[in-house]
Order: structure tokens, then sequence, then C-alpha cells
């Protein structure tokens, strides 16, 4: 069965066009419940790092900045790449970014917002 799915002329793994569709609502899907999953953990990250409302608000605020940072810059990539070896990529760097956001450091956590950010930002613009 999986050797149906291997196009004959380029030799790589081809899924059909409804089936990367829905792949990519899933990677949508989860991508924005991964950025809306800390507001809830705001109160106590906020206590467990010592963070002031304004420091407690960058926090949440990260990935919309670095989001709008990285916007033109992956559209750019998506068109000398590819647009779906860009967004895979993207995809990858994202779950990364979820498992640096879970380790119990503040550093790991800001350098994993950022990160998340960055890949949201291209999911977004190249999907």
């Amino acid at each position: 069965m999986l050797s149906a799915l291997i196009h004959p002329r380029i030799g790589r793994l081809t899924l059909p066009a409804s089936v990367q569709l829905w792949l990519l609502y899933g990677l949508f899907f989860v991508a924005g419940v991964a950025q809306a999953a800390i507001v809830p953990l705001l109160p106590r990250l906020s206590v467990r790092f010592d963070l002031s409302a304004s420091q407690t608000a960058l926090l949440l605020a990260l990935p919309g900045l670095a989001t709008l940072a990285v916007s033109v810059p992956s559209g750019l990539a998506a068109d000398r790449l590819g647009a779906r070896r860009v967004t895979l990529g993207a995809g990858a760097l994202l779950c990364l970014s979820c498992l640096a956001q879970a380790a119990p450091s503040l550093p790991a956590l800001l350098l994993g917002r950022i990160v998340f950010g960055v890949a949201f930002g291209v999911v977004w613009t190249t999907g």
C-alpha cells in the first residue's frame, strides 16, 4: 500500500491533496492551541519566576512580535525553497519550541516562546 503512494518520477512519498490539506489544517489547529495554552498558566508562571505584570505581558506577547518579524522573510524563503519544504521545517521547529517551553527555567521558556513565534509566523505565512 505504501508503494502506491510513492511518486514514480520523483521517487518520494506523495499523499493525495485532500490528505495534505487535512494535515495542514491539523498543523494550524495544533499551532493555535499551543499559542493559547500559556494563557491559563500565566498567573502560576508569574509567581514561580517572580515576574512583574509587564514581564508577564511580554511573555505573552513574544510570539506575536516574532511572528511579525518573520512573516516577510518566510514568504521570501517559501518562494525560493518551496512552501511545502518551509512549512514542514516550521512544523518541526514548532514541536521543538513547545518542548523548550516545558522546561522548568525562565530562559528556556523565553527562548521557546520566541522560537514558537518564529515557527508560528512561518506556518501561517507559508501554509
